[in-house]
């Protein structure tokens, strides 16, 4: 597995924003519209869709809730939490470093291996699969290796650009985060905690019928003190005359 085959990299030094960081596997993703976001970008002034810190902020928060989503989709496996267990080691450890591209959409699916040795030193996947085990094996896409030294190097040019791009962010924190606040994490959760949740839930449409309840209480304690009120000027009215 991949997963497992990151552990014994040896890694290399790459430069990055005029620094060198010994760097194992590298993973960079890019933002997906909706079709409604995307209609709305077609009709939008062209200078409203530059990136900017504020999106970029929103962007990399809005990724990490689907992430966090996505661990909630199905029954969970105990080969689920080895392997998000596993990629929450690497997280912490720096074998595994994720960025999102930010400054525009990315569709690409690139592969890149670089090794020290053999007559390769660098070998690229290109095609249509996603990095999924269904993408890369059961779904009909097209792929092809790149051998060739030079289109490989061209390759690994685009992907260097985009990584040390200035709106490219570093999330491996925020997915850390995720995974520790998950199903999945490693520590065990005081069973305190489980029974608040619970009871939190349970209580959630008692607390909400007795915020109805007060809401239509005040109601009535207004309608009736404004009949008041008008009966009370009524009765000077009626003493005046």
């Amino acid at each position: 597995m991949v997963s497992s085959a990151v552990d014994v990299l040896p890694g290399a030094i790459v430069a990055e924003n005029e620094a060198e960081i010994r760097r194992y596997c590298r993973l960079l993703v890019g933002m997906t519209n909706t079709p409604q976001q995307e209609l709305i970008e077609q009709f939008a002034n062209p200078n409203d869709l530059l990136m900017d810190n504020e999106k970029a902020n929103r962007a990399r928060k809005k990724l990490a809730i689907e992430f966090s989503e996505q661990l909630t989709y199905g029954l969970p496996t105990q080969e689920d939490e080895y392997t998000l267990q596993k990629l929450l080691r690497q997280l912490r450890s720096g074998k595994v470093v994720v960025k999102l591209y930010l400054r525009h959409k990315l569709h690409a699916k690139l592969y890149l291996a670089h090794s020290q040795i053999g007559l390769t030193p660098v070998v690229g996947l290109l095609g249509s699969s996603n990095f999924t085990f269904a993408g890369l094996s059961k779904q009909g896409e097209l792929n092809i290796d790149v051998l060739e030294q030079d289109a490989a190097a061209k390759l690994s040019d685009w992907f260097e650009d985009r990584w040390n791009d200035r709106w490219c962010i570093d999330i491996t924190a925020d997915l850390i985060s995720v995974i520790e606040n998950s199903w999945a994490r490693p520590d065990l959760i005081p069973p305190y905690y489980i029974y608040l949740k619970m009871a939190y839930h349970l209580s959630r449409e008692a607390r909400a019928g007795h915020q109805e309840a007060g809401a239509e209480t005040r109601a009535r304690q207004a309608d009736g003190g404004a009949r008041g009120d008008r009966a009370h000027r009524c009765s000077l009215t009626g003493i005046e005359r």
